[in-house]
């Protein structure tokens, strides 16, 4: 499980505290994938990790933030560049998404698809508007290359945004080991353990499926896997009315 502790808790970090929860948080995702350490007032409810990891946690470098941004959605990327414009040695930790899910699998892309069927439409009415074009056929391998261009295009400008801001961007996952502390596995390999005055949680959200009965067992898609598809469907229910859908 992550690790916890009270947001309210404004003490400065026990270096050695942190240390020994690093140092149980690899232990334990060398050994097991999980991270042992709940709460860092329980460490000693948890194996001790040996001497080697110890020092290997020690020898490493324990990065200091002035602002520290879990999470690159619309809240978290904005609150990173702006804290740093004014002054702030920010770090902002992504797990996976460039910019959350509003560029990458969510408003922007669905806007983009829409848009290749509103053209569709048209062209399918183009005699109404005395243009003879024959009879137009949607390519959605098309519509898909179109799609995922324009994603590419925004990662580009969210990452120049990053450099001009000053802002590090770390591609990983966190997980608190310490009141204002955390251990980023790296999506490149390796760990590092970074700490912020404030440390700042920008989550987001994800798609579920509702417990309908029967509903899971049908595998239906998401809004993420019907923004990728390939082929345009003979038949499709739409379960909820937000905003993407």
């Amino acid at each position: 499980g992550i690790a916890t502790f009270d947001p309210a808790d404004r003490q400065h970090v026990d270096l050695g505290a942190l240390v020994r929860a690093a140092a149980a948080a690899l232990y334990a995702a060398k050994t097991s994938g999980r991270n042992a350490c709940r709460r860092t007032d329980d460490l000693d409810d948890h194996p001790r990790a040996p001497r080697h990891v110890l020092e290997e946690v020690h020898m490493a470098a324990i990065d200091r933030y002035d602002i520290v941004v879990v999470g690159s959605g619309e809240a978290g990327k904005y609150l990173a560049w702006t804290l740093s414009k004014a002054g702030n040695r920010t770090a902002l930790i992504e797990r996976r998404m460039v910019g959350g899910s509003c560029p990458n699998v969510a408003c922007l892309p669905s806007k983009n698809i829409i848009h290749s069927a509103k053209v569709a439409s048209l062209a399918a009415r183009a005699s109404e508007f005395g243009l003879e074009v024959g009879s137009p056929a949607t390519n959605m391998r098309g519509v898909q290359r179109r799609k995922r261009k324009m994603v590419d295009d925004l990662i580009k400008v969210h990452l120049g945004r990053y450099e001009a801001s000053g802002v590090e961007l770390i591609m990983g996952e966190a997980r608190f080991v310490a009141p204002k502390a955390v251990v980023v596995t790296l999506n490149d390999g390796g760990t590092r353990t970074i700490t912020g005055e404030r440390v700042i949680l920008s989550l987001g959200t994800h798609a579920t499926i509702p417990e309908v009965p029967g509903l899971a067992d049908a595998t239906p898609m998401t809004h993420v896997e019907a923004l990728d598809l390939e082929r345009v469907p003979d038949h499709l229910i739409v379960v909820g009315g937000g905003y993407v859908a």
